[in-house]
């Protein structure tokens, strides 16, 4: 026993020195993080980019939206067989494996730019868990990974980072291709990054010239996922496939939405100081104010006085591209579903503040923490993350209750699950144009309907991919001739799905489209008739949208009003309900009119 006993108090000291070496690269904090991500990963779709990759990770073959994210796609692809409730779930989980990644590699950042191991901690456990942070890193998004990439730069980039000479430069030209191959606002941490490029090449006494050859080899290998753009054409869902190289290059300019710097191809006019006022309104929201206050006060002292000025100025650019000047080219009104546009590309100038707040915290800490006993001090920096990891999260969950809402899913399951058999359902949003290939496909519900995307229906390529499954070429006539305007292509294909028994759903936003067509509301879309066949009667109509919303599953937190998803699809719930209680109005049918506003009102956004 004796022997035991002294053989265990041998190991302690080992033990300890092992978990406080963990400790001290974050990894306690990231393991913390890492279930409480696991917990959150929702499984099922949430948003439309977010069922497009959850389609293209699950089912392959697709293109995502300009730019195409590659890398992303395929971590998804490969981590498509991890066992999970759903595929959503699978590519939920995939991510959260990134962002926990990430986490690790801010905390190493930190430390590599001057900040103890416990500031570092402190800092990671306020960005994890900040609303849009908590959102982005448990659904599948490119944002986690963009966040890995730009922690990778700034860590190698850092005057102590991890390795020195030509290899830093080296991993600095790999990392800036990887980055660049996931999403394109990885650039705007450049400064940082050429800055430890150079100084790694000052570094190195000869070979400065083969260095840069092999630098910008590594560059063309993170930049290498794009060539998989050109051979994803087949599958369910896809942008559109792309015509060569030169195809490639537009995507990856983004042409479809304009021009590189656009985020909306018919975007509004918006305010710079709106758009900045909200820019400013976000970051201190994630940082919860006083962090943030603290974070600029010592970017700004770092790049005035102290050693690494150089650096510090670098970064400090760094951070006015990804957050002040990115923001002056958005064009996406601020409204509820624009703020969630927005607020995406708000997680890149976030994080970077980081680690000029963990260097600001260490400064708090040694000109007050004298005043307090080593007990005291020692106590406060091991529970203080896990702190403020709690209390970030307890802010966070009801925004991510509403964020992480069913509300997507279910109303395209319900427009599946309710439409006549072999239908053919016309879409004009996401939700649907990428949602439902993915019940259809992933989840096997309801394959016999045809999901149109109409935006798309006059292209050739996805005319002659949806042929199959229609059984015509929409852009045809009915002699062979190209259809040029968008107005015969609507009437003819809508004569061609009567031609052939099919039912035909379209959304509202087209009713304005097909005006010489008899139509009903059908929950959130409208009944396309025959000509020759007889419109039924209201009655028929309100009984038959009230058999639709009995099947609506409706068991989760009812949207708020300047909410995005969930807001957007209980809008279309009153605009349904709405139509009807109009309709019943003009015909004299006083109290099922109430009857049906009373069910908008219900059904209406808090």
């Amino acid at each position: 026993m004796d022997r035991d006993v002294a053989a265990l108090r041998a190991r302690i000291p080992g033990w300890r020195a092992w978990a406080r070496g963990v400790d001290d690269r974050g990894g306690w904090i990231a393991l913390g993080i890492a279930l409480l991500y696991v917990w959150l990963a929702p499984p099922h779709i949430v948003d439309g980019d977010n069922a497009e990759f959850v389609a293209i990770g699950e089912l392959g073959g697709g293109v995502a939206h300009p730019s195409g994210y590659p890398l992303y796609v395929l971590w998804l692809r490969a981590m498509s067989w991890l066992p999970a409730q759903t595929p959503a779930h699978a590519a939920a989980l995939a991510t959260v494996f990134l962002a926990v990644a990430q986490v690790l590699a801010l905390h190493a950042a930190c430390r590599a730019w001057g900040a103890s191991p416990r500031s570092a901690s402190f800092v990671v456990a306020i960005y994890a868990v900040a609303p849009t942070a908590l959102r982005m890193h448990t659904q599948a998004e490119v944002f986690a990974l963009n966040g890995l990439m730009v922690a990778l730069v700034i860590w190698v980039a850092a005057p102590h980072g991890p390795l020195v000479g030509r290899w830093r430069t080296i991993l600095l030209a790999l990392l800036a291709g990887l980055g660049l191959s996931n999403h394109l606002t990885c650039v705007l941490v450049a400064p940082v990054g050429l800055y430890g490029a150079v100084v790694g090449l000052r570094e190195q006494a000869r070979g400065r010239v083969a260095t840069v050859l092999v630098a910008v080899i590594a560059l063309a290998v993170g930049l290498a996922p794009y060539l998989y753009l050109l051979i994803a054409r087949g599958g369910p869902v896809t942008w559109l496939p792309l015509d060569g190289f030169a195809g490639l290059v537009r995507h990856f300019m983004r042409a479809d939405y304009g021009e590189l710097g656009s985020f909306a191809a018919d975007g509004a006019a918006v305010s710079v100081l709106d758009n900045e006022a909200a820019l400013l309104a976000a970051v201190a929201r994630s940082w919860l104010w006083l962090p943030a206050v603290v974070a600029v006060a010592a970017l700004a002292d770092r790049c005035i006085r102290g050693p690494d000025r150089a650096a510090w100025c670098a970064f400090a650019l760094s951070v006015c591209l990804a957050g002040p000047l990115l923001v002056t080219l958005f064009n996406v009104e601020l409204d509820g579903f624009g703020r969630y546009i927005n607020s995406r590309f708000y997680l890149l100038p976030s994080m970077l503040l980081a680690v000029p707040a963990a260097i600001g915290i260490d400064v708090i800490a040694r000109r007050f923490g004298t005043r307090l006993s080593a007990n005291a001090a020692g106590t406060i920096a091991h529970i203080g993350p896990l702190v403020m990891l709690a209390l970030g999260t307890a802010a966070s969950l009801p925004g991510l209750a509403h964020a992480h809402s069913p509300a997507m899913e279910r109303q395209v399951r319900r427009v599946l699950e309710a439409a006549p058999p072999d239908a053919v359902v016309v879409a004009m949003s996401d939700d649907f144009t990428f949602g439902a290939p993915y019940l259809q496909h992933a989840l096997g519900i309801r394959p016999d309907v045809t999901v149109v995307r109409w935006p798309f229906i006059a292209s050739p390529w996805y005319a002659a991919r949806i042929q199959p499954a229609l059984g015509f070429d929409a852009t045809r006539g009915t002699r062979g001739e190209h259809l040029s305007e968008a107005r015969d292509v609507t009437r003819l294909f809508i004569d061609r799905v009567h031609l052939r028994g099919r039912p035909l759903l379209v959304m509202a936003q087209m009713v304005r489209l097909l005006r010489p067509y008899a139509r009903y509301p059908l929950g959130v879309m409208y009944r396309i008739l025959p000509a020759t066949a007889p419109k039924p009667s209201t009655a028929d109509v309100v009984r038959e949208n009230l058999a639709w919303f009995a099947g609506l599953d409706l068991d989760y937190p009812a949207p708020l009003e300047e909410g995005d998803w969930d807001t957007l699809v209980h809008r279309r719930y009153v605009e349904a309900w709405t139509e009807l209680a109009r309709s019943l109005g003009s015909l004299g049918d006083d109290a099922q009119a109430r009857e049906a506003a009373a069910m908008a009102a219900t059904l209406a956004p808090r």
